[in-house]
């Protein structure tokens, strides 16, 4: 009898700390013990938590599911499309376009997830350290401080909300929805500063019946 993993080995993004983190829950936050480095991990496939198994069985399936990728979830496209800023306390108007592809796919669900990141550079001094301070490492130190080894990200916010419930969609078929997205009274605008970044940031995710959800890519928000 084979029993399937539910956890994946992977490295931090900024030590290259590697961690275990489970891949039978979805996208979720994972914070690093080492540098404390905290980013969203989302697992490439679910794994088929059924132990009952045979091994020949579990092959199948492997071969039906990805199979079915083919017909559903990598069939649909999703995008999402800013109409307007918004500010703290106020809403942003979005539109979400679910397209399918050549086949017709059933849509088990649509939803926004809303997030917002505090992401600062660490200071110069700590690149200057790693490098040498002298005048020809200046080219290595600018390099360097605008690398992900000297950057922290920290979410601030995170909301999921749920656009529509089910619904099907024909071949080449595109759905359009609409969406007031709240923005919360306490939200931060944006700004880029020389060492500190707060950036907000959407996406939809069209929710189907195969193992990998249809996404869009993220969209900055510009908060006022």
């Amino acid at each position: 009898m084979e029993v399937m993993m539910t956890k994946e080995v992977v490295n931090c993004p900024s030590c290259a700390q590697k961690l275990r983190v489970p891949i039978d829950r979805g996208e979720i936050l994972v914070t690093c013990r080492e540098c404390s480095l905290k980013w969203m991990f989302t697992p490439e496939v679910v794994p088929n938590n059924d132990k009952d198994k045979s091994k020949e069985d579990t092959n199948w399936k492997s071969w039906l599911g990805k199979t079915t990728r083919k017909l559903t979830g990598s069939s649909a496209t999703v995008e999402i499309t800013e109409l307007e800023g918004c500010e703290p306390g106020a809403v942003a108007k979005l539109t979400v376009n679910v397209t399918a592809a050549e086949f017709a796919l059933s849509i088990k669900g649509l939803k926004l997830h809303i997030m917002c990141e505090e992401i600062v550079a660490l200071p110069w001094v700590s690149v200057r350290n790693h490098v040498g301070n002298t005048p020809e490492n200046q080219d290595a130190v600018n390099q360097l401080a605008n690398s992900d080894q000297y950057r922290r990200s920290e979410p601030t916010y995170n909301s999921t909300l749920r656009l529509s419930q089910s619904f099907a969609l024909g071949a080449n078929e595109t759905r359009q929805f609409k969406s007031l997205i709240p923005i919360p009274q306490s939200a931060l605008p944006s700004f880029q500063g020389r060492y500190i970044t707060n950036q907000w940031r959407i996406r939809a995710v069209a929710e189907t019946s195969d193992l990998v959800d249809a996404r869009s890519e993220w969209l900055v928000l510009t908060v006022l």
